[in-house]
């Protein structure tokens, strides 16, 4: 868990240096999808198999909200300077 918020932070803020709002925050959503897809594939196999599609859906949701708080208040600091 610790991975994905560190993962999400850091991207969100390297996000931020976008132009438009609207691609910072679709830079997020991919970011978000693709760490889904990590969550699926590694959580696939072993004990957590069968419930490997809701971590993957919560990781989808933690990702992609923590990822645009840090996009937006990036941006925030970045303009107001």
């Amino acid at each position: 868990m610790a991975t994905i918020v560190g993962l999400a932070i850091v991207g969100g803020g390297l996000f931020a240096l976008f132009r438009l709002l609207v691609n910072s925050l679709g830079a997020c959503l991919l970011l978000a999808t693709l760490n889904a897809c990590m969550v699926l594939h590694f959580a696939g196999v072993g004990p957590v198999a069968d419930q490997a599609v809701l971590l993957a859906c919560a990781a989808f949701m933690f990702t992609l909200v923590i990822s645009a708080a840090a996009t937006l208040a990036m941006r925030r600091l970045r303009w107001r300077r």
